[in-house]
């Protein structure tokens, strides 16, 4: 013999369940409230008097404050296809504040509720249950993981933004291929080469005159080892205008390291110095051939600090006053005639301010 279910037990079963449940007329546009258990009682911070008889939205208004949600709209929707369709209908994550009783304010709530049909002997919706579950902390919660994530994107697009912007080449090569990861149009320029044509391509397959002259080595110890390397003015052959060109460089490898520390590859950064190379080697060959022509000469030459008194000399300089190697300026003054030591001095002091030296 089965148990049956002492009377009034499905009453104890309602308002002892711990799911959220109101259940309402199908009275539109008024909705009155018929029961509702204990759950949906604390849920909602309301008392059985307050709720049962009263229309749904006469005990739950909108929150005049909220002019976004459209919660009252959306919660009509979802009764109307429940008695429609004559199945249930769920709304996700709405907002739908509740009134904080004996006071004109809200507390901000979001929902999932399921809205039932209870059909009679003849098919039709006789009344349906209403079951919202609370779900503001997980939707606050999601929201800023959705924020944090758009923060991220925002953030990543700014660094994308600066890095190709940036004045000075700056490539990632991942891998112990060195597949260009990123690149900067600055850096394409440098090379030669166009974004697409580097983009996803092992480096030094794109850049195959580079090949063998030993770049291999030193990037292959930075993603190796950790050690950053920094070279400034190294030659460096260019594919570029039809032909390989020789160009000097500053340049960086720094090792480039995932969020886990571990190194996947080698940041590369390129500065071309090839004008200033050059002009500093014009500016020696210059100076080196005014120096073959004072020799050639034999004149003496010397650069005198007004300021500090310091004197350097050229030999040939020393050699005509008497000196195998150039001396201090005091051994020089020693062997001018005493008769010119007044005139040389009082030039010395005059010629700061005058810029002058007679």
């Amino acid at each position: 013999m089965v148990k049956k279910v002492p009377g009034g037990g499905y009453q104890d079963i309602f308002n002892c369940s711990p799911a959220t449940i109101l259940v309402m007329d199908v009275d539109a546009p008024y909705y009155t409230i018929l029961d509702v258990n204990e759950a949906y009682l604390t849920a909602t911070n309301s008392t059985r008097e307050e709720l049962l008889g009263k229309s749904v939205f006469g005990a739950f208004p909108a929150n005049p404050t909220d002019e976004e949600s459209k919660n009252i709209e959306r919660t009509i929707f979802s009764f109307e296809q429940a008695i429609q369709t004559k199945k249930p209908h769920t709304m996700y994550n709405y907002r739908y504040d509740i009134p904080i009783r004996g006071t004109g304010e809200f507390e901000e709530r979001w929902w999932t509720t399921t809205n039932t049909p209870i059909l009679d002997e003849n098919g039709e919706v006789s009344y349906f249950i209403h079951s919202p579950e609370n779900v503001t902390l997980l939707y606050k919660l999601s929201e800023r993981e959705k924020a944090g994530v758009e923060a991220l994107k925002n953030q990543r697009k700014q660094l994308y933004s600066t890095f190709m912007q940036a004045p000075v080449g700056i490539a990632i090569f991942k891998g112990p291929e060195y597949v260009v990861e990123l690149i900067n149009p600055p850096l394409c320029e440098l090379y030669g080469q166009s974004l697409e044509g580097m983009l996803g391509k092992p480096v030094f397959e794109v850049l195959t005159h580079a090949k063998g002259l030993g770049f291999e080595q030193l990037i292959d110890k930075v993603r190796i080892t950790g050690e950053p390397f920094k070279g400034q003015g190294l030659a460096a052959p260019i594919y570029r205008n039809g032909k390989v060109e020789t160009v000097y460089l500053d340049f960086v490898y720094e090792p480039f390291r995932e969020d886990d520390g571990t190194i996947s590859g080698v940041i590369a950064v390129a500065t071309e110095v090839t004008e200033q190379i050059y002009a500093k080697q014009q500016l020696e060959e210059a100076e080196e051939r005014a120096r073959l022509a004072v020799d050639a000469v034999g004149l003496g030459t010397f650069d005198l600090n007004l300021e500090t008194g310091e004197m350097i000399t050229s030999n040939q300089f020393a050699n005509i006053f008497g000196f195998e190697e150039p001396v201090p300026r005091d051994e020089y003054v020693k062997v001018f005639h005493q008769d010119d030591r007044g005139l040389r001095s009082a030039a010395h002091a005059e010629a700061p301010g005058s810029g002058r030296f007679l």
